[in-house]
């Protein structure tokens, strides 16, 4: 017998016991890794094309006519112009994200389809690309980043050893599905301002609007690159500079004035006087252009009630602010870091019904959750359904009328104080 028979027969249990062991260990390793290559293949694999494929629901929204003028009987005059705040705009939150907010993916074609389902308004987020934010070569990008500085008791931003802001937490619009080599971590800006320009008024002449946020310091270079490239692409679209500057209310622009235009807003005023110049309105809580009421998502879940809580003088005063200038409502998205594993957790959209009963003119929803399990942005575009842009009802607009007639008093029956004296005072009396 040779000796490697003698050793199998020597050793046959303590060789038993090691392949049972080997065996044991990869049962263990795939138990372990399958249902994760499971998750990963339903979360990751195809993530980009299945998130954009829900927006195939979108209902069909074809333009009606919009109507430009009506008869105005208070300075009768059948031909008076629609304001933009006589309208209900069709209204798309961070509309470059295809799945969720937190960690996830950025997307191009998710603009172009909130485009072509009917948006009219559209919001992009204006980070930098750099490694400083005043670098000459640093650029302008669309992306989903949250960036928390580090302050100093001054309050300025703190820098480390080579002159880099310090930053205590970074996300970047990158999904952990890294395996995913396509997913991108932000858009070029010159690439979504083709997309609206190539879709924005193919089936509707209806003015579009661009809210972009801008999530950096007052920075003139990168405005500068804002405006440069808005110019290069939309420059026939921007209405005319007599409306430049915020020095008109939108909402008192008229319709026939921004017919197939391109509306510029933004969250602050800019520091650059070229985009300051092309940007129509500012959005925010202290403006007063476009007045901006954020809400949380815990407000979200009883917002109607709660705003219709102060009675039938609260709603009136809400219709005659709504009436007489735009108005817009966002929900806040919220940071969920499980949101990889349950894709749009963190983009819930809630009942918008009030908004449209005291006249809101943006009301922003997540056009990315559709369907939701409420339903409510299927609910929100049925109230779209004849077009982005839609007249609201007479009792939420507002109707110019001439101010009331002033009255003169007549001067005939004035009177003076006149003083009388008399026979060393017996006489003296004063009317």
């Amino acid at each position: 017998m040779s000796k490697f028979a003698c050793f199998l027969k020597d050793n046959i249990v303590y060789l038993i016991i090691i392949v049972v062991i080997l065996i044991l260990a990869v049962m263990v390793f795939l138990i372990l890794t399958i249902p994760k290559k499971i998750e990963y293949d339903g979360i990751c694999y195809n993530r980009l094309n299945k998130c954009l494929t829900l927006s195939e629901q979108y209902p069909a929204i074809r333009q009606a006519r919009i109507p430009e003028t009506y008869n105005n009987t208070f300075y009768d005059e059948p031909n008076f112009p629609y304001a933009l705040r006589d309208f209900f705009f069709a209204s798309s939150y961070k509309s470059y994200l295809p799945c969720g907010y937190t960690d996830d993916l950025v997307s191009y074609q998710s603009i172009a389809n909130v485009i072509n389902a009917g948006a009219r308004v559209i919001n992009l987020d204006m980070f930098y690309q750099g490694e400083l934010e005043f670098d000459e070569d640093t650029r302008v990008i669309v992306g989903n980043v949250v960036r928390k500085f580090v302050y100093d008791k001054n309050g300025q931003v703190m820098k480390d050893k080579n002159g880099k802001d310090i930053v205590e937490k970074e996300l970047q619009s990158l999904s952990r599905c890294h395996k995913e080599k396509y997913y991108r971590k932000y858009l070029e800006f010159t690439k979504c301002l083709e997309i609206i320009r190539d879709n924005a008024w193919v089936r509707t002449n209806a003015p579009l609007f661009l809210f972009l946020n801008l999530e950096f310091n007052y920075n003139e270079g990168l405005e500068y690159q804002i405006f440069s490239q808005i110019w290069n692409y939309l420059k026939d679209k921007l209405i005319d500079k007599y409306y430049g500057f915020q020095r008109v209310k939108i909402g008192a622009i008229p319709v026939s004035k921004v017919k197939n235009k391109i509306i510029i807003l933004t969250n602050r005023k800019p520091f650059n006087a070229f985009l300051d110049e092309i940007t129509n309105g500012i959005v925010s809580s202290e403006s007063t252009n476009v007045k901006l009421y954020e809400i949380t998502s815990s407000e979200a879940e009883l917002y109607g009630p709660k705003a219709q809580m102060g009675g039938d003088d609260a709603r009136r005063n809400i219709i005659e602010n709504t009436s007489q200038n735009m108005v817009a409502v966002i929900k806040k998205l919220d940071v969920t870091p499980d949101n990889v594993y349950n894709p749009k957790l963190d983009t819930f959209n809630y009942n918008t019904y009030f908004n449209f009963e005291v006249g809101v003119s943006m009301t922003f929803m997540n056009w990315q959750n559709y369907p939701d399990d409420n339903n409510y942005l299927k609910k929100y575009l049925e109230k779209f359904k004849f077009g982005g842009m839609v007249l609201k009802p007479l009792e939420l607009r507002y109707i110019p009328k001439p101010p009331p007639d002033e009255f003169h008093r007549n001067k005939k029956l004035d009177y003076n104080n006149i003083v009388v004296y008399g026979l060393n005072g017996f006489m003296d009396f004063q009317i």
